[in-house]
């Protein structure tokens, strides 16, 4: 049961992760463009 919660945890986390990536590239144009504006 536990090992399940924790694949369940892992899951949202990967997708939560791909989803604040996702906006980042979108409103910011990616990790490079946003070093270059600081």
């Amino acid at each position: 049961m536990s090992s399940l919660r924790y694949l369940l945890v892992g899951v949202i986390f990967t997708v939560a992760i791909s989803v604040v990536g996702y906006f980042t590239i979108i409103t910011e144009g990616g990790p490079v463009k946003k070093e270059e504006n600081l």
